[in-house]
């Protein structure tokens, strides 16, 4: 009897709990009232909370294009107003009764599951339960809406709340649009711009198979894609998709405002035929200024005759100064064409794009036909490519102008595969202070050590928006020393292309002039997680922080103490590492580590615990000096010398600024070295040792005040 009441008791507490959560309509959860959109604020007023929603499939799961399990859900067979949503379940590895990759178009289903929103887009993410999502009816029909690319976006992709937040996760085709640019990432993968009659734009992007190109393996099937990339000047008659939402403008956000995402080959339907230009070459991939450059492409038409074909250049990095000059590409056999820019003096940046033109007045530009927003590009150098000539761009989508191409170039290695160390690779360019100076590496096939100088060559790729190069061969060429740029916290508190761009990559000093950096924040993504903390210069100032990653395998170093209590972090930890878990009592003088760019944010990434200076907390350091030298420095503030101790062995001391620049250097070896500071501004310093092998083996701040 005692069985049976504990029994019933439990499955009355089951139904109350089950009664507490919110029946919905979709449309009810997405809804926002147009004075919050106006005052650009597109949240759901249940976000965060748990609810019950029931819809229609509007597309199959197993046409996602990654491991994550991504559909988007209906309230009805035809298109309304906050009708769709999106429904998502970031772990792969989750178990349902009814399995989401399983799911086809049609299906009707009922979700328990949370709301929440990412990077503006609405999204119901189902309880881990076996019993989170119930299938009912399978085999219904549903319909798209035909709407307008304005609806969405303006001229510049800015995201129009007040009308397109209502289409969100929608099924909808948009008519006669034309192929404005088409950028391809992360060496696999390709989106494009459309624009309608009227100017506006709309990113085309490749959440689904649909998209995915033969170079891309899905994860799950192992089946190559097989999209054809369209041609910049290409006409749809009907391109149809999910809309997904990426915020920016008035938000604050910096995505690409709302986006387009076909998931069947049926969905693009070409029109009129625009020139095709293919195989597009430079004879030249860094010219001296004694050289020439020839451009030379195919291009044809598939409907008629090539009327023009043109290369147009620009000597300068300003994107608006549209005084290009025009020279004509003679034809050459077959589809043939080629032009040549004149050659240019050492250090400047050419711009240019080549168009053609048929005899119906049907024009293709490549890359695109705005070269404000991006054209082709090259520096001239009479002593060969630099890592900051890749790096650099001076186009707000922050790709480099050598996307895709296989460079060479040399760099100091900042960042080692080796064990205690980053585990990601990262090189750096000697004597570079103002940024564009880093770059990873990826497929490097070795560890490398820190200080170790190599030449790279390899293919330059956009890695979810961060530049870096896959390795095809490796060179030691000596070794280098770099020292990290110092910048405050409150400089990286958000993706800024003006503001932090040029810092990927680079070795990074975050610090705070007037006293310590403090933790104001142990989750910098609260309610959700990923590993990522802030630190910041005023600790009840958590909007002035910087973000820091650390413990999470594979895309930050786990030789670093200091880690939140995220379930991302590696578990179980390095057995030779402490695990600590920050709190908002944590402060330092100073945080190291190479900058890196992920999913709209700026993070740094510490290499290990050696890049916390004056932290508050006691550690079991792991290092990757090879010989850690004792050192003392006093008076600390000085005004006129500083006197500096060690154990007794020789080293070579440097002076640093926080532009990275060395303001003195000499060698040392007995005790009480001088050092006259009385010439150097006030401000925060470091000083570092350096030994006979040129390795860095201890560093501390050093303050000047006159």
């Amino acid at each position: 009897m005692k069985h049976f009441v504990l029994f019933s008791i439990s499955l009355l507490f089951f139904g109350a709990s089950k009664a507490q959560l919110d029946t919905l309509s979709i449309d009810s959860a997405q809804w926002v009232s147009q004075a919050n959109l106006g005052n650009c604020n597109d949240e759901s007023r249940y976000d965060g909370k748990k609810v019950v929603v029931s819809g229609i499939c509007l597309v199959d799961g197993a046409l996602y294009g990654s491991q994550s399990h991504n559909i988007h859900v209906t309230m009805s067979n035809f298109p309304t107003p906050y009708g769709s949503i999106r429904l998502r379940q970031g772990d792969p590895n989750a178990q349902y009764s009814v399995n989401i990759r399983n799911l086809k178009q049609g299906d009707s289903v009922r979700i328990v599951g949370t709301l929440s929103q990412y990077q503006g887009e609405t999204q119901l993410e189902p309880d881990l339960s076996n019993d989170a999502i119930t299938l009912y009816k399978r085999n219904i029909a549903i319909s798209d809406t035909v709407l307008t690319v304005g609806t969405f976006n303006d001229g510049s992709k800015n995201n129009i709340l007040t009308t397109g937040e209502q289409w969100e996760s929608t099924f909808v085709t948009f008519n006669d649009v034309d192929v404005v640019s088409v950028d391809p990432f992360s060496g696999n993968r390709v989106s494009f711009t459309v624009q309608d009659k009227a100017g506006n734009q709309i990113n085309v992007g490749d959440h689904f198979t649909a998209q995915r190109l033969p170079a891309y393996t899905h994860p799950v099937t192992n089946l190559p894609g097989s999209f054809s990339t369209p041609t910049i000047g290409d006409n749809f008659k009907t391109l149809s998709g999910i809309i997904i939402h990426s915020k920016n403008n008035c938000t604050g956000a910096t995505g690409r405002g709302y986006e387009l995402h076909p998931f069947d080959a049926s969905h693009y339907v070409y029109g009129p035929s625009a020139p095709k230009i293919s195989n597009k070459k430079r004879d030249f991939q860094t010219p001296t200024s004694s050289q020439a450059v020839t451009v030379s492409a195919n291009i044809r038409d598939l409907d008629g005759v090539i009327a023009d074909a043109s290369v147009f250049y620009n000597t300068g990095t300003d994107i608006n100064d549209l005084n290009f000059t025009k020279v004509a590409m003679a034809k050459g056999t077959g589809d043939s064409y080629s032009a040549t820019i004149p050659a240019q003096a050492n250090g400047t940046f050419v711009r240019y794009y080549v168009t053609a033109t048929d005899d119906s007045m049907n024009t293709t530009a490549l890359p695109n036909s705005n070269p404000t927003t991006g054209s082709y590009g090259y520096r001239v150098r009479d002593n060969g490519l630099t890592i900051y000539d890749v790096q650099y761009t001076p186009f707000p989508n922050g790709n480099s102008i050598f996307l895709g191409n296989e460079v060479t170039v040399t760099g100091v290695v900042t960042s080692s595969g080796a064990e205690g160390d980053l585990a990601i690779i990262h090189i750096q360019e000697e004597n570079a202070i103002a940024g564009w100076s880093g770059i990873e590496l990826q497929n490097a096939g070795t560890t490398f050590a820190r200080g170790e100088k190599l030449t790279v060559t390899g293919t330059v790729l956009e890695d979810f928006g961060k530049t870096a190069l896959s390795v095809t061969n490796v060179s030691k060429t000596g070794t280098g020393a770099i020292e990290p740029l110092y910048l405050i916290p409150d400089s990286l508190v958000s993706y800024s292309f003006e503001g932090n761009e040029r810092y990927e990559s680079v070795l990074i000093g975050l610090y705070n002039p007037n006293g310590k950096l403090h933790v104001v924040d142990t989750n910098a993504d609260d309610p959700a997680s990923f590993a990522e903390w802030l630190v910041g210069r005023d600790k009840n100032d958590p909007a002035n922080g910087a973000r820091i990653l650390t413990g999470r395998e594979f895309e930050s170093s786990t030789a670093v103490s200091f880690v939140n209590s995220s379930f991302r972090v590696k578990n179980p930890y390095p057995a030779n590492v402490e695990k600590i878990i920050v709190t908002d009592s944590v402060s330092m003088d100073t945080v190291i580590g190479v900058l890196t760019y992920s999913f709209s944010n700026m993070k740094l990434l510490p290499r290990n615990n050696d890049d916390f200076k004056g932290i508050n907390v006691g550690i079991t350091s792991v290092r990757t000096y090879s010989n850690d030298a004792e050192l003392s420095i006093y008076p600390n503030p000085s005004n006129d010398v500083v006197f500096v101790n060690t154990d007794g062995k020789e080293y070579s001391v440097s002076i640093i600024d926080l532009s990275g620049k060395a303001v003195i250097t000499s060698s040392i070896k007995d005790n009480d070295n001088a050092l006259n500071v009385s010439e150097l501004e006030n401000g925060m310093y470091i000083l570092t040792l350096s030994n006979l092998n040129g390795e860095t083996v201890a560093r501390q701040k050093v303050i000047v005040k006159h």
